[in-house]
């Protein structure tokens, strides 16, 4: 707690494991990182950026990066060409693009792989932008590194800096963003303070709103979050990624025109996205390679809903991607497809229009983030029909040896193995159990097991079918546009497939 201010990170314990953290994901340009659950980074993408030593090959499904562990908190900002990571022992680390010094090493190397920055201790946070990268320390100060030609760094000058060195005038922060040439850092007091493009050199307060609590910057725009749920927006709009339904740049907050509910925010090259309460997602602004996520490439000036996907957690904007977190450890992506960002095994033009689960490792199954509530059975949503789910496994401690098992709407596993029962039985403490269940035969339905232990309190594990397998309406698809092609000539477009 910085001001009275809570931040949001959570260190948490998970079944067989000593050690769990929130996962997340970051997108970025043309590349994004997911952070497991037990600090593991998986990343995709294009090579030079991932940190797993790729080189410049696109890695279209997700690879472990073998150079790092114990990760608590990933760098989020939809542009740059670099990462950074904060571990659970304090060290702070970096990889990729570093022309500008935005790794804060004290060189300006490109690094393929994590390496350790020095002279930073006691982060809580850290964002990257562009060409420059912030930190936010616990004491409420806040740090700066990297490219600094509009001022970005808030020191003053336009002086580049390959190491960190900290914001002056700056106190009681509690979140950062950085986007493009500018950063924007939150006070406890809920205003909102910006350095860089069309700020100055010095930090400046940002006019016309308070009671902020989140902020995300894109190229040349940025967001804020009040406290009632709407969202705020400012800077270039030349394609609607202010949300206000017109193409008019704001150089003072304007409210996002229809938005209510809503508990997260992201901002990527020139579109944003938005997470309600209700798990739905909601994106507007450029769409030229379906980065709105919602079937389509027109661009919206106001937010539209993305289809076919329900019950999210967290979000992330990369340059021209979406990325969704579900509570159960899953991870979908839409948008721009040319270097493998979406994670689908597949590198080429097409862009993927609407939301689909990343793939695991070597392109088997989908990649599995963990659950954000080890304690509790992870909710599932937009699941086929009548498929059977099976949920993440709990550790059952507190109970008397012998306890009392019984489960309504399913069956159970001591012990999640391949043998599950519906009859009621006996369960020691220490033991892990998972549960399983058939989803509904229609489509936005869901089921529900519920599960007693004496002694325990009751966890209920529920499984909701998606609304898109009932729908008939056609796939979209798209041809991408040639040119510079020859007069006469016969031209061939791009395949696509018709489901």
């Amino acid at each position: 707690t910085v001001g009275g201010f809570a931040a949001d990170f959570h260190v948490i314990t998970q079944a067989g494991s000593s050690f769990s953290v929130t996962p997340s994901v970051s997108g970025g340009s043309w590349f994004a990182h997911g952070l497991r659950s037990d600090g593991t980074v998986y990343a995709w993408g294009y090579g030079w950026y991932l940190g797993s030593g790729a080189g410049g090959s696109p890695v279209p499904v997700p690879v472990a990066l073998s150079a790092i562990s114990g990760v608590t908190q990933l760098s989020p900002g939809s542009g740059g060409a670099h990462a950074l990571a904060l571990r659970a022992d304090g060290t702070l680390w970096g990889w990729g693009e570093n022309s500008f010094g935005q790794l804060g090493d004290g060189t300006n190397a490109t690094r393929g792989t994590p390496v350790r920055i020095g002279g930073l201790a006691g982060l809580v946070r850290v964002a990257r932008a562009q060409g420059h990268s912030l930190g936010l320390k616990g004491d409420g100060t806040v740090w700066s590194w990297g490219y600094n030609n509009l001022g970005q760094l808030g020191d003053g000058t336009n002086v580049n800096r390959n190491v960190p060195a900290q914001v002056a005038g700056l106190s009681n922060a509690v979140a950062i963003a950085g986007g493009g040439s500018s950063s924007f850092v939150l006070r406890s007091d809920g205003t909102v303070w910006g350095m860089g493009q069309n700020l100055g050199t010095t930090p400046a307060q940002v006019g016309g709103f308070a009671s902020i609590t989140a902020l995300a910057a894109g190229e040349h725009h940025a967001l804020g979050l009040k406290s009632d749920g709407t969202v705020w927006a400012w800077g270039l709009n030349s394609h609607g990624q202010l949300g206000d339904g017109t193409a008019t740049n704001r150089w003072s907050p304007v409210q996002v025109s229809g938005l209510a509910g809503v508990v997260a925010i992201a901002a990527g090259r020139e579109f944003s996205l938005a997470l309600k309460a209700d798990g739905t997602v909601w994106s507007w602004g450029y769409n030229i390679v379906g980065q709105l996520g919602d079937g389509t490439t027109v661009e919206r000036l106001v937010p539209v809903q993305v289809v076919g996907i329900t019950g999210v957690s967290a979000l992330s904007a990369g340059e021209a991607n979406g990325y969704a977190l579900k509570p159960d450890g899953s991870l979908w992506a839409w948008g721009a497809n040319s270097y493998g960002a979406v994670g689908i095994n597949v590198v080429g033009p097409n862009p993927q229009l609407l939301p689909t689960q990343v793939l695991g490792p070597g392109g088997t199954g989908f990649l599995d983030l963990g659950v954000a509530d080890p304690a509790n059975f992870a909710p599932q949503t937009d699941v086929p029909l009548s498929s059977l789910r099976t949920s993440n496994a709990i550790a059952v401690t507190g109970i008397a040896s012998g306890a009392a098992i019984s489960i309504a709407g399913g069956e159970y596993s001591l012990g999640c193995t391949a043998s599950f029962t519906a009859s009621p039985g006996t369960i020691d403490p220490g033991n892990t159990v998972c549960v399983r269940l058939a989803a509904a035969a229609s489509c936005s339905t869901t089921t529900t097991a519920t599960l007693t232990i004496a002694g325990f309190p009751a966890r209920s594990f529920s499984v909701t079918t998606g609304a898109a397998y009932c729908d008939t309406t056609p796939d979209a698809f798209a041809f991408v546009a040639q040119g510079a092609v020859a007069l006469g000539a016969a031209a061939t477009s791009n395949a696509v497939a018709i489901g």
